[in-house]
């Protein structure tokens, strides 16, 4: 038998449940995802991120909640509280000059998470979720909507967006 069939066979229930299920698999190991799935049996969309500087890790389960991990420890930060989302986390991005996230969530939110002043603000309520979003530097962020050939520029100083048709 080859190694990959071992693997395969050796799974147990929850793990079979994670790889037959509909949502995206996480780039981190199973035993992790259910360390940070603190609250719920949920899973996770778009993986734990690390901040190295507060030497912490946001975890994002698919219940709509951003929760935060000591990176040494790996338990719940108690200064940081969980803070809840209009949807479930598809991606995010991270400027470290800022010390800043831009999250897009399924549902069509998107929000700044400052870890710096932990403060979360919502910047946007869209039609559909954004598929990717990232930094462009500290002010403009570019995002693309889930089944859209447009791409989008955001700016943080008037909160503007420019869209851009890629058949144009």
């Amino acid at each position: 038998m080859q190694p990959s069939q071992q693997n395969s066979n050796q799974n147990t229930s929850d793990e079979r449940a994670t790889l037959t299920s509909n949502q995206k698999t996480f780039p981190f190991s199973l035993s992790l995802a259910k360390k940070f799935s603190v609250d719920s049996d949920w899973y996770f969309l778009f993986g734990p991120l690390y901040n190295p500087t507060h030497n912490m890790i946001i975890a994002c389960p698919i219940d709509d909640t951003m929760q935060f991990y000591d990176a040494e420890t790996l338990l719940p930060m108690k200064e940081r509280e969980t803070q809840k989302l209009d949807g479930s986390v598809f991606h995010m991005s991270f400027h470290p000059e800022t010390d800043t996230y831009i999250i897009g969530c399924i549902g069509g939110s998107i929000y700044l998470y400052n870890a710096s002043r932990n403060e979360l603000k919502k910047l946007k309520e869209l039609e559909e979720h954004a598929q990717i979003i990232t930094f462009l530097d500290p002010t403009f962020y570019a995002f693309s909507l889930n089944d859209s050939q447009e791409l989008f520029l955001g700016n943080l100083e008037d909160e503007d967006l420019t869209s851009f048709d890629s058949h144009e």
